[in-house]
């Protein structure tokens, strides 16, 4: 059964009748992005395909995280025959139990502790003011705003793969947060973008109505794999921005589209330092 629509919803719906997410898709929008290629990859086809980036060596293959098995703390009570009995709980022998302090380090939104120039192209981002609506370009965009090859997905892959780096490699790790700085930023510019062109930016990234999924995150730990899939994504962004490019025939959009992949070229680059160092 249908949710019940309260009258702020109703009266919202009449002022904005461009509610496309939810509309079926144009033909014009289905035959762009319709492919065998946007569809997500299977988990077992997400590691063979990273592994086939890598250049010059053998990929290693990927560990778990080792589980370390803590053992119980033991106490020895203070004998009671001497002490009243609110003495003796006073005097028992126990170990302080301390918690993570989660501010020994800044956050990572703070972008005062990160250059973060050093993890994009040093030119200005395109405006995307007044392109008007086009509801079937909202749709191509969508794509790169939260499809399984999108910024959402490689920002969330990222910090995932900064926090899990961080105790192997102080230099990966950085990198992984400052370059998903930069992908959190490319985020939220289409999706100024798709509110421009007079859709809403959904976390979903196909016409077949597909939400985001955490999925979409590979979820490894080994330092090596996980730069090699981090090149592969990169390499499958710039061609979907090229594919996108291709179908906008949108002077400004196609602009800020170009300025895009320069970051993912840099941060390509930035990767295969990183495994030459390994």
């Amino acid at each position: 059964m249908d949710n019940p629509i309260n009258e702020p919803e109703k009266e919202l719906a009449r002022e904005e009748p461009i509610a496309v997410v939810e509309q079926p898709w144009s033909r014009e929008a289905v035959i762009a992005v319709e492919s065998k290629d946007n569809e997500p990859p299977s988990p077992d086809a997400v590691a063979s395909d990273c592994l086939k980036e890598e250049i010059g060596s053998k990929a290693e293959p990927v560990t778990d995280v080792p589980i370390v098995k803590e053992e119980p703390i033991k106490t020895e009570p203070v004998a009671s025959s001497s002490l009243p009995k609110e003495d003796a709980l006073d005097q028992q022998v126990s170990e302080p139990v301390s918690s993570p302090n989660i501010f020994s380090k800044p956050p990572l939104h703070n972008q005062e502790n990160i250059n973060i120039h050093k993890y994009r192209y040093d030119a200005p981002y395109p405006s995307t003011k007044g392109v008007g609506k086009n509801l079937t370009y909202a749709k191509i965009i969508q794509e790169s705003f939260a499809s399984p090859v999108s910024e959402y997905t490689a920002a969330s892959q990222y910090v995932f793969d900064h926090l899990v780096s961080e105790n192997q490699s102080k230099e990966v790790s950085e990198a992984f947060e400052g370059i998903a700085i930069v992908e959190m930023q490319h985020l939220e510019m289409l999706g100024e973008l798709i509110l421009e062109l007079g859709a809403l930016p959904f976390y979903k990234g196909d016409w077949r109505n597909k939400f985001w999924q955490g999925n979409f995150v590979k979820y490894n730990t080994n330092l090596r794999t996980m730069i090699l899939c981090a090149i592969s994504d990169e390499k499958k962004a710039i061609s979907q921005y090229e594919k996108s490019i291709k179908m906008i025939r949108e002077p400004k959009i196609d602009k800020l589209l170009q300025r895009i992949i320069l970051d993912e070229e840099v941060h390509i680059e930035i990767f295969k330092e990183l495994l030459r160092k390994l």
